[in-house]
Formats: structure tokens, sequence, C-alpha cells
């Protein structure tokens, strides 16, 4: 089974993520790795137009990645994978952020089997990324 942690900023979705890997055994994929977490922090700031564009091509090449990862483990019998972010959250932020993106633009990608959408209060969300300002 593959599941997909989602939901906005600031409401734990690697942490609920990593949980399941953790406490149930299951395969836990993060969209950006750690090291190109700089690269990711980076991306993140861009403002202008033109580089949105870039920032959008950074997480598409992400997503892809991600999905190599989970099309060799899916053959693996009894594995179970939990995805920290994925194609949902890049193509909604992009779309808010006036990308005009598109599922199309994922290509041929590994879906998910189930999602699993967290909310969290507007408060709250600030309140977490002031304090983590890379989540």
């Amino acid at each position: 089974m593959i599941v997909l942690i989602a939901g906005p900023p600031g409401a734990n979705k690697t942490r609920v993520a990593e949980l399941l890997g953790q406490e149930e055994g299951w395969c836990y994929i993060g969209l950006i790795s750690h090291n190109l977490e700089d690269e990711a922090m980076r991306m993140r700031r861009i403002s202008d137009k033109r580089r949105m564009h870039d920032r959008y091509r950074f997480y598409k090449k992400q997503v892809r990645t991600a999905s190599e990862k989970i099309a060799k483990l899916r053959n693996i019998p009894k594995i179970n994978v939990v995805i920290d972010e994925y194609w949902p959250d890049v193509l909604a932020v992009h779309r808010w952020l006036g990308v005009q993106a598109e599922m199309k633009d994922f290509g041929n990608i590994v879906r998910e089997d189930a999602i699993v959408h967290l909310t969290v209060s507007h408060s709250t969300s600030v309140s977490r990324l002031n304090r983590h300002p890379h989540a």
C-alpha cells in the first residue's frame, strides 16, 4: 500500500509520516531528501514570477525521483510506503503561486493508493513555521 500524507505547512506531515515508518515498519519517503534541503530552502524563498517556474521544475524533478523509488518498492511483497508530500502538494502550492501547473507535467508517475490530508489551524501553522522555517 502506498499512502500519501498531505496538508498545509505546519500540519506535521513529516512527523506523521516518520512515525508510520518507525512505529509500523513502513518505508518512509520524503519528497525533499536531506542532501537537497539547502537547495529546497533556496527555491522556497524565490518570489519573482520567472523564478517560480524554476522552483516548479525543481519540485517536479523531486516528484519524479520519489516516483522511481516508489516503483522499485512496489515490487517488493508486503512493503507499505508512506510519502511525505508528493504531486498534489507540489501542484496545489504552485497553482496558488500563479504557475500554470498541471498533473500532466509530472509524466507517468506512480500514484498513491490513499491520501491522508492533515489540517491545522492558521495560528498553529504560523507558530510552527516560525519555530521551524524549513517545515
